[in-house]
């Protein structure tokens, strides 16, 4: 996969799909102008960041462009374009997990969908802990997926063979991948096993 320009100039911003970083990042759908590629641009305002949060962006990024994996999506290009930072990346056209059970699964998903899902999370997750890193997502809870949205809670999904719910606690900052972690695995009949 090929890098981009590292020039604002090269993008034509065409909507917002969404927000983040305490409201300081605005994520667009841009077109790369050279070859016409859809792309995402995620824009961080650095001046309305703290200190702290630059430094936070300048190790995300140093740690992410070590990361070579087909579950991870790499940045295209990074820079700074009127005192914002620029991180592009390839349009992911199907969106995340919650975008597709809010538009196609409202009822929820099938075991074998959300086994494709987590089977690509998972293997993503077990590259960055053999790389000696912990994602931010998983300090908090493992991503889950319900019968309705993507959410940081618990998963019960109904269905007629044996329903499992996952979860999984907080993992802590710079310690050892699944340091002080237990997964929690139970079928409906409420018998838990810990691993």
């Amino acid at each position: 996969m090929s890098s981009f320009l590292p020039e604002g100039g090269c993008y034509e911003l065409l909507t917002v799909i969404g927000k983040g970083f305490e409201d300081l990042m605005t994520v667009n759908l841009a077109r790369y102008k050279p070859t016409g590629e859809y792309v995402t641009v995620r824009r961080i305002n650095l001046e309305a960041c703290s200190n702290e949060m630059v430094t936070f962006l300048q190790g995300e990024l140093h740690v992410s462009k070590l990361f070579n994996h087909p579950n991870i999506v790499p940045y295209r290009a990074t820079f700074i374009a009127d005192n914002e930072l620029w991180v592009v990346t390839s349009f992911m056209a199907y969106g995340s997990a919650k975008d597709l059970i809010c538009t196609h699964f409202m009822d929820g998903m099938n075991e074998l969908a959300i086994a494709y899902i987590l089977q690509g999370v998972l293997k993503a997750l077990d590259y960055i802990h053999h790389m000696g890193y912990v994602h931010r997502i998983s300090r908090v809870m493992m991503p889950s997926l319900t019968s309705t949205v993507w959410e940081s809670q618990p998963v019960n999904w109904p269905t007629a063979t044996s329903p499992l719910r996952i979860s999984c606690c907080p993992l802590v900052s710079f310690l050892p991948a699944f340091h002080r972690c237990s997964l929690s695995i139970s079928h409906t009949q409420d018998t838990d096993q810990e691993y």
